[in-house]
């Protein structure tokens, strides 16, 4: 049997020394009341998720041990990564399983707070939260089969369409993409009261909902007067949202952003969601999309508005969105090469001092003079003149400063140009009136984002010009104007960005428009669920099945459609079972030992080399390269090379240890029960320094 590889954390690289800092602790209900913490120290923060970061990517993948170790089918134990990150981090808080909160209050130097007796404390509660948390920590064992028809260049494509549920699909992505998202987009469905797709084993009957909110008893007998159900559908709401958020946030990198549309039902709801799982210190903005489409229908009150509710991974990481808001016109002083302010603020903030300008200062005009004066600010003190657009001689002003520190800079250079914290190039000038002013020459990129969005088309428009340019016939999609916009907002040229609820493929088109904008190269992964379509709808009538196909035949079309978009190809996946066997327990506790580790329906060579790349933590949009060999090939990608034959013969052992990178993963079919064969590949494979696994 191969003895599977373990995690090291090593304790003593923190030499166990006592870590004092200011911090807070959120907790969050898990299935044994277990405590996950988020610590808001930055120190302890990254260094914490570095250690999840070495668990999720494998950090002993390439430690070569005494026999070829087991590639790992089923995902991360997240509860199981986070303990040993913890447990490592702070060690001796946790004994026998049981978290010591004195030890953890010691080490952080923070009081603990009383427990809340029952359900009085403050957070965010529903009906069925504890099965969200079940289901966001069981683990899952499936692949993700490539359908190499409807993908465009498949081996060198870097954008991703994945069809199934995204729940298992993020789960899947923890350990390839751990860190790796710039920017989360969705789209999410909206709690209309219908039922949705997404449903999953926790949100089910109105009984289990009365019996978690305290309604019914065990027996089902009603413990109040008046029934109310309609908690319920907030319930499943946010039961469906909460294991897909947690997941979501582990993929973003520390300046990556997360961005989600709403309306107002679920707004508070979401809002607290969102704050419980990226903390409240993470959160940026609430944006407000004004859809003006058929406003002028009449209603009690008409909404024409929707939120995308914005929160980062590292708020303190993120920079300033490289945009200006699209409703701006070309007068504004935005778009001048050169900004200037006068730097003469009196305050709190800015106490009255003197700053004597030196001869040379230089002036914004060629000639003037300014007399002594004490009846406004700047206070002059010596009175000012300039000729040839210099000082003449020194001169003393009296006043409170903004940017006081860089103008004693711009003197001590010189009066050569300086840089701002931004690295915009700064002066400073006197003029005609005394005061002295900040100027910066703008940078190649602005920013200047507001918290409205206007002007950037509507669901109504979008959906007739989809149909009517695209073929795709989708209701209330999102304008590829507004995503574009966020996506130019927080995402750089070779960015990834992710969207889970991928619906009609807005995100997808967007960022091809804006990659065709300033010429990048971002990659978009877009998740879909094959949700079924009326077949007397419009998208039923226009041969439509279900969303995914109306998703990706507009992805594909945007590939051929807009410049440079097909040069990033589109690699289709589909969620499925396990490309192999789960070793089964008869009801005596045995174990069965299977003969052949693949199913008896087997899998293609594609699919088997996807899944286990996927699980060795290799992305699934990178390249792949082929080799031939008898009786089958070997893919590979990323730092691993998997050898796809059940009839393994010497010489495709010396071909795979000679093109691996760093790990080759030999099927355990292929060695047909030979132990060996696969001795002697392990040593050829050792004798290499190629770390080498088996499934």
């Amino acid at each position: 049997m191969a003895t599977p590889m373990r995690h090291p954390i090593c304790c003593c690289a923190f030499k166990r020394r006592n870590v004092r800092a200011r911090g807070h602790f959120r907790h969050v209900a898990q299935s044994s009341a277990a405590a996950v913490v988020r610590l808001r120290d930055a120190s302890l923060r990254c260094r914490l998720a570095s250690m999840l970061r070495r668990i999720r990517h494998g950090g002993t993948r390439f430690e070569m041990t005494g026999e070829p170790a087991k590639v790992q089918l089923e995902t991360l134990d997240l509860a199981a990564a986070k303990r040993t990150a913890f447990e490592a981090l702070f060690p001796g808080v946790v004994a026998d399983g049981v978290l010591d909160a004195g030890r953890l209050a010691e080490f952080l130097d923070i009081d603990v707070a009383p427990v809340a007796d029952g359900r009085e404390r403050y957070g965010l509660m529903w009906a069925g939260k504890q099965d969200a948390v079940r289901s966001l920590l069981s683990p899952s064992r499936a692949g993700l089969a490539p359908d190499t028809n409807n993908s465009v260049n498949f081996d060198s494509a870097e954008n991703l369409f994945i069809e199934g549920d995204n729940l298992e699909v993020l789960k899947l992505m923890q350990k390839a993409y751990n860190d790796r998202i710039k920017l989360i987009y969705i789209d999410p469905p909206y709690n209309t009261g219908n039922d949705f797709v997404y449903i999953d084993n926790y949100a089910d009957s109105i009984n289990k909902y009365l019996q978690e909110s305290g309604q019914l008893d065990s027996d089902g007998n009603r413990l109040s007067a008046k029934v109310e159900s309609g908690g319920r559908r907030h319930s499943r709401w946010l039961s469906m949202m909460y294991p897909r958020l947690v997941l979501a946030r582990n993929l973003l990198t520390q300046d990556g952003v997360f961005l989600c549309s709403i309306n107002d039902v679920e707004l508070s709801n979401l809002t607290l969601l969102l704050r419980e799982v990226f903390g409240e210190e993470n959160y940026l903005a609430t944006f407000v999309w004004v859809n003006e489409g058929h406003i002028e229908q009449q209603s009690r009150i008409k909404v024409n508005h929707e939120y995308i509710l914005a929160f980062a991974r590292d708020e303190s990481c993120v920079g300033k969105p490289t945009v200006v808001d699209l409703n701006l016109t070309e007068t504004s002083k935005l778009f001048n090469e050169q900004v200037e302010n006068s730097i003469t603020k009196n305050g709190p903030a800015n106490p009255a001092s003197t700053v004597t300008l030196p001869a040379g200062f230089p002036a914004s005009a060629g000639s003037f003079r300014v007399e002594a004066r004490a009846n406004k600010y700047p206070h002059i003190l010596d009175p000012v003149a300039v000729e040839d657009g210099r000082l003449v001689h020194a001169a003393r002003l009296h006043s409170g400063w903004s940017s006081r520190r860089l103008l004693d800079l711009f003197i001590a250079n010189g009066f050569h140009p300086i840089e701002d914290a931004e690295g915009k190039k700064t002066t400073f000038v006197i003029t005609p009136t005394g005061a002295i002013y900040i100027q910066k020459l703008r940078g190649e990129s602005q920013s200047h984002m507001l918290t409205v969005l206007r002007n950037m088309g509507t669901t109504q428009s979008t959906s007739s010009r989809l149909k009517r340019d695209w073929g795709v016939v989708f209701d209330f999609p999102k304008p590829e104007a507004l995503i574009q916009y966020l996506v130019a907002a927080f995402t750089g040229k070779d960015d990834t960005v992710l969207d889970f609820f991928a619906g009609s493929g807005t995100t997808a088109h967007a960022v091809a428009l804006q990659n065709a904008a300033d010429g990048g190269r971002r990659r978009v992964i877009s998740v879909n669920i094959p949700e079924s379509v009326d077949p007397e709808s419009a998208a039923g009538r226009a041969g439509f099945t279900n969303v995914s196909e109306i998703c990706l035949k507009r992805i594909r079309t945007v590939l051929t459609a807009i410049q440079g978009a097909k040069d990033l190809g589109l690699r289709v996946l589909r969620l499925t079972r396990s490309s192999f066997r789960q070793s089964e327990i008869v009801d005596d506790g045995a174990l069965v030992l299977q003969e052949s580790t693949l199913h008896d329906a087997p899998p293609t060579w594609d699919a088997v080399a996807s899944e286990v790349l996927l699980k060795e933590g290799v992305s699934a949009s990178s390249p792949w390269s082929r080799t031939p060999i008898a009786d089958g090939e070997i893919i590979s990608s990323g730092d691993v090379s998997v050898v796809l034959t059940t009839s393994l013969s010497d010489e495709a052992v010396e071909t795979a240890i000679a093109i691996a990178p760093r790990v080759v993963v030999f099927l355990e079919d292929g060695f047909a029960g030979s132990d060996a064969v696969k001795a002697n590949a392990f040593t050829k494979a050792k004798n290499a320094g190629i770390a080498m696994k088996t499934v």
